[in-house]
């Protein structure tokens, strides 16, 4: 929580990223690229570092992102 990160989704081109800032539940809106620490990615990424490809288990199904850059959000 507080940290923003940078994920390539599994099929993107590489380069192809998005950046997320990981809050708690009562900040989440994903308007502002802000996900929920309770939310099957947020939790997904949790304990994990730059490099990590990671499976999210989500309900329309599984899929899975690397761990391209970590920092804390200003």
């Amino acid at each position: 929580i507080g940290k923003t990160v940078t994920l390539q989704f599994e099929g993107d081109a590489e380069g192809d990223t998005e950046d997320y800032n990981i809050v708690g539940p009562a900040e989440a809106d994903t308007d502002d690229d802000n996900l929920t620490s309770n939310s099957p990615l947020g939790a997904a990424l949790l304990n994990h570092h730059i490099g990590d490809t990671v499976t999210v288990h989500a309900p329309a199904g599984d899929y899975s992102v690397t761990v391209k850059a970590v920092e804390l959000t200003k």
